[in-house]
């Protein structure tokens, strides 16, 4: 927390007394913070060079240089049996951009919010972002995934 305080990310709002003890409350900086969580990593230079094994990765979320997918993320505005909203929308840029670089041709809108999801979207591949908590679907079909 000093490291991230002194980067100027979270800011002290305060004390509170906790089991005895003064626990120091933080705040973030700004509404959204977003890093790189590695240096690894092969760059894709453009459409016609994508690394197959990305390509094959991707299959059948891309198929022939075309999304075949809807893609659903949870709602910015608190919602569902969490009463929470989807703060990830940073993160799922990453995976927005490196599918950038196998679709050539799409259609939009390529993505819907959760909370505007119906029984018939279902039926096609999905590539869900967020929580159980701030989605939704994944709160739907979490107890139904493997992992």
């Amino acid at each position: 927390m000093r490291k991230l305080e002194e980067a100027g990310i979270v800011k002290q709002v305060g004390t509170e007394k906790r089991f005895g003890m003064i626990a120091k409350l933080y705040s973030a900086q700004a509404p959204i913070v977003c890093t790189k969580l590695y240096d690894e990593g092969q760059m894709i230079e453009s459409k016609e060079t994508a690394d197959p094994l990305l390509a094959k990765f991707f299959s059948p979320f891309v198929e022939n240089g075309k999304l075949n997918s809807l893609i659903i993320v949870g709602d910015a505005r608190p919602h569902g049996k969490y009463d929470k909203a989807n703060t990830g929308a940073m993160h799922t840029m990453d995976i927005v951009l490196l599918l950038g670089k196998l679709v050539k041709d799409f259609k939009t809108p390529t993505y819907k919010i959760d909370t505007e999801v119906e029984e018939k979207d279902l039926e096609q591949n999905l590539i869900l972002f967020g929580s159980p908590r701030d989605n939704m679907i994944l709160e739907k079909i979490n107890q139904k995934l493997p992992l």
